[in-house]
């Protein structure tokens, strides 16, 4: 027995995990119909044994087995991979890169006979160079239990899979929850392809920053990873673009949101702060980053085209988003893009950058109310809060960051009669602490619904007099926090996997 620091990366969020535990070593990337999934219970990695069930044209679909999964929802999945989400993500999300740019990941004699690789090409070669993503379907370890724990972890990617180090799979792929993600498989299935693509997203995601971001002399790539809270907006976009059907259990969610966070500011920028007040405040995170993004592709003049620019930038911060949008000469800094969307979201406006364009769906975003607001607010970076005015308040003692916009239908810098006042925090620091911003003590907002309908795809919850039900998801990563496992980042000693990468 040999006690192992072992770097295991799994998530929605590209976030890696350190694992220390003791076990014996097996090498199960070899073996056909063996993998190593992680167990988000207790972040300690198990063996899989899986059947080959269905070959596409772009992927292998393998079924754990004892999940219940079935040809015929292999077959399914890999036709909708083929058909569709492929093209859709490769498309929206792929690039090409210059072979200049990578050739040192490669052996020197590797020549890919063309000058530049697109993004799926290098995660395959990254991965086992077979040409095919392999798709796992299994029942993920996740505390889901019905009508006791409704969360669950729906899908998730694993870096460590391109890494040569312990309990990696060495091959592209991504891991589909079965029970109780396939519940339903046929009612269920648009909610399986928006998973998958989501996940696909992070891997593409997560391949840009080694062929873009990632600086070779650093050991480490975590500080190039984008934010989580980018990364998860891209993932979310693509579950748009899938059928451009809109998540409207986040849009309800939002809306109805008096029974959360959100009314008090709580939103994505920084992310999964705010469990400690509310074990479901996650869900805060995934509805207004849905928003943000679909805000950002409705106001930008390349439509989805600026979420290829946002994966594709040198940046991982706010920059990446910022940098996409600057070319309008009205969003001089980032807080004036933050300023303008939370301004939007009261406002929703039918054109023009104040609203959703006239959006079918969110067109009926109005921002929710809290029962109760103080005159002052701690407010983290890039949250915040409306207040309703009759004069002009004092805001003499706010935090540095803290800015004030006065809305009706427009928005003004100084107050103006019956307006409403915005207050947020535009700190650029997603690790900044909370800053005192000043109200006028009474909340601005939608009147809140009694209840909202179940969105199971949208991992939203469904609320009937307060009471919480589902099941809905939550990140990989959110779940092992939530079990009382923390993260740290991972670094290269392992090196990078495939098939002619040097080893």
């Amino acid at each position: 027995m040999k006690k192992l620091f072992v770097i295991i990366s799994i998530s929605l969020m590209l976030i890696s995990l350190l694992l220390v535990i003791s076990c014996d070593l097996f090498n199960f990337s070899e073996a056909q119909g063996n993998f190593w999934a992680v167990n988000t219970r207790n972040n300690i990695p198990y063996k899989v044994s899986a059947d080959l069930i269905y070959e596409g044209i772009h992927c292998y679909v393998w079924v754990e087995k004892g999940s219940g999964g079935t040809y015929e929802q292999a077959k399914k999945l890999a036709d909708a991979f083929d058909a569709d989400i492929y093209q859709k993500m490769k498309d929206a999300f792929g690039v090409d890169i210059d072979y200049e740019r990578i050739k040192n990941l490669f052996i020197d004699s590797f020549n890919p006979g063309k000058n530049t690789l697109n993004t799926m090409e290098l995660t395959d070669l990254l991965g086992d160079d077979d040409g095919k993503l392999c798709i796992l379907m299994l029942d993920i370890k996740d505390n889901y239990k019905k009508d006791v724990n409704d969360s669950y972890v729906a899908g998730y990617f694993s870096p460590n899979d391109f890494l040569n180090v312990p309990y990696s799979n060495k091959r592209d792929m991504i891991y589909i929850d079965t029970n109780p993600g396939m519940k339903d498989f046929d009612e269920d299935f648009d909610s399986i392809k928006k998973t998958l693509a989501h996940e696909m997203q992070h891997m593409m995601n997560f391949i840009s920053t080694i062929a873009i971001r990632w600086d070779r002399e650093s050991s480490n790539i975590a500080p190039f990873l984008m934010d989580t809270w980018i990364d998860e907006g891209l993932s979310s976009a693509a579950e748009y673009i899938i059928d451009e059907k809109h998540l409207k259990g986040r849009v309800d969610y939002y809306t109805n949101g008096n029974y959360g966070l959100i009314g008090k500011g709580n939103n994505f920028f920084v992310w999964g702060n705010r469990e400690k007040e509310d074990q479901y405040a996650i869900l805060d995170d995934y509805a207004t980053v849905y928003l943000f993004f679909q805000w950002l592709r409705l106001q930008s003049d390349k439509d989805k085209g600026v979420y290829g620019d946002i994966i594709v930038s040198e940046y991982s911060d706010y920059k990446a988003v910022f940098n996409t949008m600057k070319d309008d000469s009205f969003y001089l800094h980032w807080e004036y893009l933050l300023g303008t969307w939370l301004a939007a979201n009261y406002i929703n406006n039918t054109s023009g950058p104040y609203g959703y364009m006239n959006d079918e769906i969110l067109s009926s975003i109005k921002v929710p109310a809290p029962s109760s607001l103080g005159t002052s607010v701690l407010l983290f970076p890039g949250e915040g809060v409306y207040s309703t005015t009759t004069s002009a308040p004092s805001i003499s003692g706010q935090g540095t960051n803290i800015r004030n916009l006065y809305l009706l239908y427009e928005v003004q810098n100084n107050y103006f009669q019956d307006s409403i006042l915005l207050t947020f925090n535009a700190n650029i620091n997603k690790e900044g602490a909370t800053e005192t911003g000043v109200t006028t003590g009474t909340p601005a907002g939608a009147p809140p619904k009694s209840s909202m309908s179940t969105d199971i795809s949208s991992g939203s919850r469904s609320v009937q007099s307060s009471i919480l039900s589902g099941p809905y998801r939550i990140d990989a990563r959110d779940m092992l926090r939530r079990n009382g496992h923390e993260f740290s980042v991972f670094d290269f000693s392992g090196s990078l996997r495939g098939a002619r990468i040097v080893e």
